[in-house]
């Protein structure tokens, strides 16, 4: 019985050590597995953080964009008056592959222009810094004149958290230059379809809404970036304009309109055409230089040179009170009066009548002895006045200094009529 007691013991003692062996390699394979998945989780915050961070640079540039249309596209805004263009950063266009233009941007110029806030990093949680660029193609500004817009990473988007030190677009080195697939693809998803890279053809990026040749970003030639696209107008979705929309529509061709095209604020031609400068589309309205409403017709642009109306007055009596008309710089105004109804009395003064006398006199006179006749009786007979006979008729009409009507001589039933308005 002792033996088999014994044994029994050392039987049990050895299941023990045995089971806390398997316990301690469970437990070590179980903080692996948990150590993974945290990491896993960093990882893919990290990316998400990483697809925020471009989603938000991208409103700041489309933002930009809206801001400065006119200057990046060429207009010559030093022309237009004072106000109406946003002053434009001090940045210029290069060369590029291809004959593009391009102009290379820091979230620090979106910084100044108030677009970003000033606490907004300068890098992204993958792939170091992040920068914008703008590729200009075609003759700008003008029908065919082409603007892109991307924001990109400087770093491919590896497995290395940004160490927030590069100054700039730096080649990478090391692990930073092995971009994570992974990490790239969490970034793409998060981007809500904005976003492409340049992993799967060499010297392109490409993505669901754009191929951009790679030459035009200041990159080395490791795969692994992500861009996301900031063109105006470019979207995967939300494009359509809604009931009570408050956003900002932004159309790059013609709107159609079936009924009236009602404003509450107005309507605003965002040009400066010349008069007499060849114009496509006839009917079109436009702004010229002058603030003056130009129209395209037959080839050209054309400018109203006429008269608006802004008053016709009638039977005014003398001393009525007229309103001057109010124009708008470079229009003058003007004042047409004239006389509706005359009344004059004609005086001994206005008459010269002389001509023939032929009839006859009927009385009794004498002749006394100086030869003097004396004639009284009745005249019977008729007068013809001459050629140069005249009657003078005298009235006349103006506007004082006091707006109020004058006529001379005022008879009581003579009357005035005004028309007045603004020339061009």
């Amino acid at each position: 019985m002792a033996t088999r007691i014994v044994g029994n013991r050392s039987l049990q003692h050895g299941f023990g050590l045995a089971s806390v062996m398997v316990a301690i390699a469970l437990s070590t394979l179980l903080a692996i597995l948990a150590s993974i998945e945290l990491t896993r989780r960093l990882h893919d915050s990290a990316a998400e953080a990483t697809a925020h961070y471009l989603l938000t640079a991208r409103d700041a540039l489309v933002a930009f964009q809206l801001r400065h249309e006119a200057w990046l596209q060429g207009v010559d805004i030093q022309a237009a008056p004072p106000g109406t263009y946003a002053p434009p950063p001090t940045l210029n266009w290069v060369s590029g592959a291809g004959g593009v233009q391009l102009m290379h941007g820091t979230m620090a110029v979106l910084k100044q222009q108030g677009l970003l806030t000033a606490g907004q990093p300068d890098f992204t949680p993958l792939g170091e810094r992040a920068q914008w660029l703008l590729v200009r193609q075609g003759d700008c500004p003008g029908s065919d004149c082409n603007l892109q817009s991307y924001v990109y990473t400087c770093h491919p988007v590896s497995a290395q958290p940004s160490s927030r030190s590069a100054a700039s677009c730096l080649t990478p080195e090391g692990s930073r230059a092995e971009y994570n697939p992974a990490l790239l693809g969490q970034v793409m998803l998060s981007t809500q379809g904005y976003a492409g890279h340049d992993a799967l053809l060499e010297g392109q990026f490409t993505g669901p809404l754009f191929n951009a040749n790679k030459a035009w970003f200041p990159l080395s030639n490791m795969p692994g970036h992500a861009v996301v696209a900031a063109t105006l107008g470019v979207t995967p979705f939300g494009q359509f304009v809604r009931m009570g929309d408050t956003r900002h529509v932004h159309l790059q061709d013609k709107l159609s309109v079936a009924g009236v095209v009602q404003t509450d604020a107005g309507l605003l031609l965002n040009t400066t055409v010349s008069p007499g400068a060849p114009c496509l589309t006839p009917r079109v309205f436009a702004a010229s230089a002058a603030n003056q409403l130009a129209v395209c017709s037959g080839g050209v642009w054309s400018v109203s040179s006429g008269a608006s109306v802004q008053g016709v007055f009638t039977n005014l009596v003398d001393g009525a009170h007229v309103a001057p008309p109010v124009c708008q710089p470079p229009a003058t105004p003007f004042r047409y009066v004239s006389l509706s109804a005359h009344d004059v009395t004609v005086t001994g003064g206005n008459l010269d009548v002389h001509g023939d006398v032929g009839g006859s006199v009927g009385g009794s006179g004498s002749v006394n002895a100086t030869g003097n006749v004396s004639l009284s009786g009745t005249f019977s007979g008729s007068f013809q006045s001459a050629a140069s006979s005249t009657l003078r008729v005298t009235q006349s009409v103006s506007i004082n200094t006091n707006h109020r009507i004058e006529i001379t001589s005022a008879g009581p039933n003579a009357r005035a009529s005004v028309i007045q308005g603004c020339l061009s």
